[in-house]
């Protein structure tokens, strides 16, 4: 069966009035508004249509069954919108992935913007009272409304993408025109002749590829840069009975190669994919090129002045600092205020980036009264892209020659095509290759009494679950585990000196179901991103022994702890292959800000 990436365009023309009902605060005076885009155009959200056109399909599909007429065909199409997790069966939270992909996004056609007035008088609609026939006291709604009732031809406009054979694109086409032709209106309040739809459309196209680069095939290391098409969610771990997520600020590899799976699931089984190195994609504003780097938790604020603690040379001591009669303590991140990381930042010369934080909220709608489902409602607080775009790197260094080839061969087709399907919002960002490896790997040199400064950029998991550890109040035990990692993994080169660190505990059902096998459930010890550890050269070590190692933990991450030295992207998410372990090796900012300008150490 040949398959191909399709894209259906689906057309929606209005008539005025229509509402697409804004989540979160209302503009001022107005208790409904119209939602917008980060333009500030008015916009109709894909979950909307795609709920709308499943809930028509699904009426159709009972229709034809209580009819004694099943359609194969349309049980198909219904398939293709994905479902929820069998909650009753083994494979709970394992939902069966949508082949659709809805644009973020309905938007009005450019060239009808002029029809849009800002200073169009609201709607009102007031409250009556079933018994008397007058109104209710209190019960006036103030609603937005940006074009002049009558107004219309007012055409929306978005995709649908998906991966079919010929055949299936065919079916998919008749069944989403039948119901996008059934819809007799779009949006809130449609129900009192809000939304109605004039007309429909759906046209359909193969997608076409990208042209692929001929540098690919003369480098082990891909510089990407991927452009986001909507805000995304990546959610930080949560409760599970919470219903709000969170999103990280940046893409984590193991997202990436996920969605890369689940768009070819023909890769899964190859050998050269489980060894790819995928970096978390981190935000960089379009026109830079320079990726982020993590703050070291080693930075401390001495009152207004910056210090990194990581070369002190005598670690051990209380950080107290005597300047003019006054004692200052060192206040360390989680102490910092805003106007303290914008300092940090500058001193970093981090890129400044502009992406914003973006609430979503959504709820499940009951299919027989068409209103909120009850405990169905969620939100999302996603991550709103706007001029940033996210750079990672491919490394194909730990392949053999006979496996790169084809590594390269299945890159090129699927760097060719959009990658859909990432975070909670199933976001699809756009591919585009870079001159040369985004991550610059600098040459490694010992600094002062043969130490070395180790700056964590991604989470790593760097010990087994202990038994002992306490959450706090044990840090002769936690700096044995650290110290006990860096020796092995180094083979005896490198002991710890000291560090600055913090764990985050992380597990829940999906992890212990998907990469436990039902062992007995036992969460993870993560160490976060800005760790810093300081290595010291054993007395009888090799530095170009050492150097050869940190050069490879600064190019493929850090090794994982020995009971996972086996583990692949399928049973375990914390692999280096994923991007964890990142690291940089004696950065600038530990030997910038090393001394304190005035004043002595007590």
């Amino acid at each position: 069966m040949n398959i191909q990436h399709y894209r259906f365009t689906i057309d929606l023309t209005l008539a005025a009035p229509f509402l697409s009902h804004k989540s979160g605060a209302q503009r001022f005076g107005y208790d409904m508004s119209m939602l917008r885009d980060a333009e500030g155009r008015p916009v109709f959200l894909g979950s909307q249509i795609r709920g709308n056109l499943l809930h028509t399909l699904n009426f159709f599909q009972r229709q034809l069954h209580d009819a004694n007429q099943p359609m194969t065909e349309l049980d198909s199409v219904i398939g293709y919108f994905g479902k929820p997790s069998d909650e009753e069966s083994e494979a709970s939270n394992a939902p069966q992935r949508a082949k659709f992909n809805f644009s973020y996004y309905w938007t009005l056609e450019p060239d009808q913007y002029a029809k849009m007035d800002v200073n169009t008088p609201p709607r009102f609609r007031i409250g009556i009272d079933a018994s008397t026939g007058t109104t209710v006291k209190g019960n006036l709604q103030v609603i937005e409304s940006l074009f002049a009732g009558g107004t219309d031809e007012l055409k929306f406009c978005g995709n649908v993408t998906a991966q079919l054979s010929e055949k299936e694109a065919l079916n998919c086409h008749v069944w989403l025109s039948k119901a996008l032709n059934y819809l007799p209106a779009i949006g809130a309040l449609k129900g009192t002749g809000f939304g109605r739809i004039k007309a429909a459309q759906c046209t359909y196209n193969p997608i076409p590829a990208n042209s692929p680069s001929s540098a690919w095939d003369k480098i082990d290391r891909l510089g990407i840069c991927l452009k986001i098409d909507r805000p995304f969610c990546i959610a930080k771990p949560h409760l599970p009975n919470s219903n709000r997520f969170v999103s990280e600020d940046f893409i984590p590899g193991n997202a990436i190669i996920g969605a890369i799976a689940q768009q070819y699931p023909e890769l899964k089984g190859q050998d050269w994919f489980n060894k790819i190195h995928i970096r978390h994609a981190f935000a960089t504003p379009i026109k830079s090129i320079q990726r982020a780097a993590v703050l070291p938790l080693s930075l401390a604020f001495y009152d207004e002045q910056l210090l990194d603690l990581a070369n002190t040379p005598e670690p051990e001591k209380i950080f107290l600092i005597e300047n003019d009669g006054k004692f200052y303590a060192p206040a360390f991140q989680p102490d910092w205020k805003h106007k303290n990381y914008c300092q940090a930042h500058k001193a970093q010369d981090r890129p400044k980036t502009s992406y914003q934080r973006h609430l979503v909220v959504r709820t499940a709608i009951n299919e027989k009264t068409n209103q909120a489902k009850d405990e169905a409602l969620f939100s999302l607080e996603c991550i709103e892209p706007k001029d940033d775009v996210w750079y990672t790197e491919i490394n194909l260094s730990r392949l053999e020659e006979s496996e790169k080839v084809h590594a390269i061969d299945a890159l090129k087709q699927i760097l060719a095509y959009p990658l859909c399907g990432i975070g909670k919002t199933k976001a699809t960002a756009e591919f585009s290759l870079l001159p040369e490896p985004m991550i610059n790997c600098p040459e490694i040199k010992p600094l002062e009494n043969n130490r070395y400064i180790i700056t964590l950029q991604t989470q790593a998991r760097l010990f087994a679950e202990p038994e002992n550890l306490k959450a706090t109040g044990d840090k002769c035990a936690l700096k044995k585990l650290y110290a006990d990692y860096w020796h092995e993994k180094s083979d005896g080169q490198l002991s710890l000196s000291h560090y600055f660190a913090q764990q985050a505990r992380v597990g829940g059902e999906f992890y212990w179901r998907h990469y436990r096998d039902k062992q007995t459930y036992q969460p993870e010890w993560l160490t976060q991103p800005g760790s810093v550890f300081v290595l010291q050269a054993a007395e009888n070590s090799n530095t170009e022994t050492i150097l050869r190692l940190l050069k490879d933990w600064q190019e493929l991450g850090l090794p994982p702890a020995t009971d996972r030295d086996s583990d692949t992207w399928q049973t375990d998410p914390f692999i280096r292959e994923n991007g964890f372990g990142e690291i940089r090796v004696n950065e600038a900012i530990h030997i910038d800000f090393a001394n304190y300008a005035g004043g002595e150490w007590l």
